[in-house]
Order: structure tokens, then C-alpha cells, then sequence
């Protein structure tokens, strides 16, 4: 119970850092310079991204818990890993590469979804 509540503390933050980040995310329309600023606010999102998983990393772990936490911070480590690469993508401006990256990461969150419910916690993820 510990963890969980030291874990939803961490991402709660995270949420609240990223949520002006989505917003401007959202508002881009296409335009000339809109995958420079999409590649910069994808960047910011992964920075916080990695700071989060290094803090859920530094927890102390319940003995008992140790393999499920694991496995949930692992799924946490690979949508920040499937961000990167969307993030890394647009810098680049790949499009085929940004759409594979963003599949990914789709899969990713769905999958660290439903390993967050299973563990009693709600999502803490990169919004990419």
C-alpha cells in the first residue's frame, strides 16, 4: 500500500506537468513550424517522463511485491522508451518511423494500463 500511494504521488505530478504540454500538443494544426514545436513538446514530455521512472525506481519495493512492481515499472520504462522514439522521430521528421513509434507507444500504455489496474493503481505513463 505504501508503494502504491508513493508511486500515485509520482504521477500525479507527472500528470500535472504534462498537462500543459497535451494542451499545446493538441492545439497544433499542421502548420509550417507545428512539427518543430510537436518535437519539442514531445522531448519536454519524455524529460519528465525519465525524471518520473527514475523517482518510481528509487522506491523501496515490498518483498513481496518486488516481481509485480517490477514488471509494472518495466512497462512504465518502455512507454518512456516508445516516447523517445516518437519524440526522436519528429526531430528527424520521419513520418513512417513517428507513426511506428506512435503505435508503439499506444500498445505500450495499453498494456501498462491494464498492468497498473491489476496492481491497484491508476495510469502513470508518458503521454508522448
Amino acid at each position: 500500500a505504501q508503494f502504491v500511494a508513493q508511486a500515485e504521488t509520482i504521477c500525479r505530478k507527472l500528470s500535472t506537468e504534462e498537462k500543459p504540454l497535451e494542451a499545446s500538443q493538441a492545439s497544433l494544426t499542421g502548420g509550417g513550424s507545428s512539427g518543430t514545436t510537436f518535437a519539442s513538446l514531445a522531448h519536454q514530455v519524455v524529460v519528465l517522463s525519465q525524471a518520473t521512472e527514475t523517482k518510481l525506481n528509487a522506491l523501496p519495493r515490498p518483498p513481496a511485491d518486488a516481481e509485480a512492481i517490477g514488471t509494472l515499472l518495466a512497462s512504465f520504462t518502455q512507454d518512456v522508451a516508445d516516447a523517445s522514439a516518437l519524440a526522436q522521430a519528429a526531430v528527424k521528421q520521419e513520418g513512417t518511423a513517428g507513426e511506428a513509434a506512435e503505435g508503439a507507444l499506444r500498445r505500450s500504455i495499453a498494456a501498462h494500463s491494464q498492468l497498473a489496474a491489476e496492481y491497484g493503481m491508476k495510469l502513470c505513463t508518458s503521454a508522448g
